[in-house]
């Protein structure tokens, strides 16, 4: 990662080695076995057997954009892919969340998060949902999850009159 950030001279990135979840500590993390990409760790226990587990440093959202040494005035945009945990850090950014009213493009995967993000986003109240597709954004009433895997994100959208750019990418 640090190495990616280098070859492209980026100057606006913090390679943080940890886990972004709803607690500030240390937490397991559980991570595939072998020659594979480690896309898909994660911090949900698993009956897996080929993942190993280790305990890395666990931060919320709210406690990185606010801390004063990191200097984040405000969140635009929050992009969440943590392989079922998603709701799990959004409790972690609820202050950022009120205060910001961010962005946000979250992975949802069939089966597992969906009523506990549709719960997360009604509380808000102000939240308007798009599952993201090869053919554009389609508005949603409720938040479900591809089951052929290929469209997994949507994008939770705060305040849709301010986003005119929004328009064009919408599929009616």
């Amino acid at each position: 990662m640090t190495q990616n950030v280098e070859l492209n001279h980026f100057s606006n990135i913090v390679c943080i080695f940890g886990a972004v979840t709803n607690l500030n500590g240390v937490i397991s993390l559980y991570t595939p076995n072998g020659n594979q990409i480690t896309c898909s760790a994660s911090t949900l226990v698993t009956n897996e057997k080929d993942v190993s587990k280790i305990e890395v440093p666990a931060i919320t959202l709210d406690s990185f954009a606010m801390a004063k040494e990191n200097k984040i005035p405000r969140v635009d945009l929050i992009k969440i892919d943590t392989e079922r945990t998603e709701h799990i850090v959004l409790d972690g950014a609820s202050r950022i969340i009120e205060r910001d009213k961010p962005t946000i493009i979250c992975e949802v995967l069939p089966g597992s998060i969906e009523r506990c993000l549709q719960s997360h986003f009604d509380k808000m109240g102000t939240y308007i949902y798009y599952h993201i597709t090869n053919d554009g954004l389609i508005m949603k009433k409720s938040i479900e999850g591809d089951p052929n895997l290929i469209d997994r994100n949507y994008l939770f959208i705060n305040n849709l009159q301010e986003r005119g750019w929004l328009d064009k990418w919408i599929k009616k």
